[in-house]
C-alpha cells in the first residue's frame, strides 16, 4: 500500500509540474501576442517620418530631359525661339506657394551657395510664381528667345528677351557670345518670415533647389 501511495504521489506531483511549464509558456505567448499588437496599434497611429520638399526641374520641347535646343545646337541665333517646360512637384502634406526666378549671367558670375542659403547675385530677370497643391505635379511652358544682342567689344551683349511673351531687358554679356547661363531658382512662401525664400525649412535642416542651362548667342555677320 505504502509504494502505491509514494506512486500516485510521484504521478501528481509531475502533473503540477507539468502545469506549471503550460502556464509558464501560456504567460509567455500572450505577452508575445500583446507585445504585437501594442507594436501594430502605435504603427497605426504613430506619425511616420516622411521628408517633405518640392522639386523642380528644366525639360525640353517634348517634356523630357533632352532636346533643349532647335536641332540639338545651343548656339542662339537672334529670334531663334526656344521651348521647355518647368517641371514643379510639391511632396508636402499641404499646398505651397512656389516661385520660379530667373537669372541671366556668363560663366564668371557665382551661382547660387546652398551652404550659404544664398541666391546667385545677379538680378532676376524673370519670375514664374504658381501655387502647389499637396502632392501635385504640374508642367508649366516656358518658351523663351533672345530678341537683341549687341557686341561690345570683344563680348557679345544680350539686351533684350523674350519670354513666355514678356519682353525682358537685359545687361549680360559674355566673350564671344559663350558661355551664357539661365539660372532657374526655386523659392516658396515662407508664412512665419511673410515672404517667399530661396528654398526651404523641413525638420530643421534647411534645403535649396536650383538649375542651369548653359547657351551661346550667335550674331548676325
Amino acid at each position: 500500500m505504502r509504494a502505491v501511495g509514494s506512486g500516485r504521489l510521484s504521478s501528481l506531483g509531475g502533473l503540477r509540474s507539468r502545469l506549471g511549464e503550460y502556464r509558464g509558456l501560456f504567460a509567455v505567448s500572450l505577452l508575445v501576442v500583446l507585445l504585437i499588437a501594442v507594436v501594430a496599434v502605435f504603427a497605426a497611429v504613430w506619425p511616420r517620418y516622411e521628408e517633405e520638399f518640392v522639386a523642380m526641374g528644366v525639360l525640353g520641347e517634348e517634356g523630357r530631359a533632352e532636346g533643349y535646343y532647335p536641332n540639338g545646337d545651343p548656339s542662339l541665333a537672334i529670334n531663334s525661339s526656344v521651348q521647355w517646360y518647368l517641371y514643379l512637384y510639391n511632396h508636402r502634406p499641404a499646398p505651397s506657394s512656389v516661385s520660379v526666378r530667373v537669372r541671366v549671367v556668363n560663366s564668371t558670375v557665382p551661382g547660387p551657395n546652398r551652404t550659404l542659403r544664398a541666391p546667385c547675385p545677379a538680378p532676376a530677370a524673370f519670375e514664374v510664381t504658381t501655387a502647389l497643391g499637396a502632392n501635385e505635379t504640374r508642367l508649366m511652358p516656358y518658351t523663351w528667345r533672345v530678341s537683341e544682342a549687341s557686341q561690345s567689344g570683344d563680348s557679345t551683349v544680350i539686351n533684350e528677351l523674350v519670354i513666355n511673351g514678356s519682353r525682358v531687358g537685359l545687361n549680360a554679356s559674355s566673350g564671344d557670345g559663350r558661355g551664357f547661363r539661365m539660372v532657374l531658382e526655386l523659392w516658396t512662401y515662407d508664412e512665419a518670415y511673410g515672404a517667399f525664400r530661396f528654398g526651404w525649412e523641413s525638420r530643421g535642416e534647411y534645403y535649396c533647389v536650383w538649375n542651369q542651362v548653359w547657351f551661346n548667342v550667335t550674331l548676325p555677320e
